[in-house]
């Protein structure tokens, strides 16, 4: 194994040229490790937060792996905490996107030696007191958890529904595939809300629209509810609005539940090698204790995605009853915490103090 290469913040383009190659050569989804959304992220929210990206090397000097580091500081705990961050995170809300699904990019043949490489290169510097890990997939926490003994993981299920599973259990018939209760409410709303209708957006036009809708349907219910909701920050709107523009119709995909000239729900989901992974979405109020919209929407779309050749439909991480109500297996996503020896005795003092 070859060294870690690093280059700053401003060395962005040779970086990219670098991430992009390292990306050829993976063999798993990308989603939120690639360069696009990588790119994209720095130039929305790159000004935020000090940030260099990290290029491993192999004995030949070729690109093998690739991160984007990130340099935070919270500011919301009694003491600042410096934090590095593997992946577009580090931004304090409520600018923070919430990243799932994060990823070592790194070729197949070097996965273990690049992340052992990372923990190296990041424990002989000084300057920070934890290593953040964020949305990691299973395969690659383990990973670095193994070359950071001392890593602390904290585990969070991230349901999904085989799409041809629960087609194949309903002969045909997504929502007949359900389990019992399930059919059951989701047939129910349908009777009640009067034949809803699900359209995907066909063009990044039309898909902006529809996230317009979301965008007002997902704060108007958080808001009700005393929350900020993950839109209120308007550099947040803005970098998702610009995805949307380059991904729609196919890499994102948005779809909109009517039901009697009204909007029921607005989904968002990124596709990348036959999943959709949802996003984020927007629901509006039942009218009646019979309705629950948002799972007659998530099942309605979840048909019209497998019309769309989709076969799987990832939930993300997070418990919430629908998921569970509606997936068909499980992953598990983690968040770490690698802390610096000199925090502990830091904290005592201020406990002291």
């Amino acid at each position: 194994m070859g060294a870690i290469r690093r280059l700053a913040a401003a060395d962005r383009d040779r970086a990219g040229e670098l991430w992009r190659a390292v990306e050829l050569a993976a063999e798993t989804p990308r989603f939120a490790a690639g360069w696009e959304w990588t790119c994209l992220w720095l130039e929305h929210f790159g000004e935020l937060v000090p940030h260099e990206f990290l290029i491993a090397e192999d004995a030949d000097g070729e690109p093998c792996g690739a991160t984007l580091l990130t340099h935070g500081v919270s500011s919301s705990r009694v003491l600042p905490v410096r934090s590095l961050h593997l992946g577009t995170a580090g931004v304090e809300k409520p600018d923070d996107v919430y990243v799932e699904c994060n990823r070592l990019l790194a070729r197949p043949d070097a996965r273990e030696e690049v992340a052992r490489s990372l923990i190296e290169e990041l424990s002989g510097e000084t300057g920070w007191d934890e290593l953040a890990l964020d949305g990691f997939v299973a395969a690659d926490a383990e990973l670095l958890a193994a070359a950071a003994p001392a890593l602390r993981l904290r585990a969070e299920p991230s349901p999904y529904a085989e799409l041809t599973t629960l087609a194949e259990r309903g002969d045909g018939d997504l929502v007949a595939g359900l389990g019992r209760n399930t059919r059951q409410q989701v047939r129910r709303s349908a009777r009640e809300l009067g034949d809803p209708r699900v359209t995907a957006a066909e063009d990044a036009d039309a898909a902006l629209a529809v996230f317009e809708g979301l965008v007002e349907l997902h704060q108007a219910r958080w808001l009700a509810a005393g929350e900020p909701g993950a839109f209120a920050s308007e550099r947040v709107v803005a970098f998702h609005r610009e995805l949307i523009r380059r991904r729609a119709p196919d890499g994102a995909l948005l779809f909109r539940v009517e039901a009697e000239g009204e909007t029921v729900a607005c989904l968002y989901s990124h596709v990348e090698d036959g999943t959709a992974f949802f996003y984020q979405g927007g629901i509006a109020e039942a009218l009646s204790p019979k309705v629950h919209p948002g799972l007659l929407a998530h099942a309605l779309c979840m048909s019209a995605c497998l019309d769309h050749g989709i076969t799987e439909y990832d939930f993300l991480g997070g418990e919430s009853r629908y998921k569970r109500q509606l997936s068909t297996a499980e992953r598990t996503l983690y968040w770490g915490t690698l802390r610096r020896g000199r925090l502990r005795p830091l904290l005592r003092r201020l406990r002291r103090a």
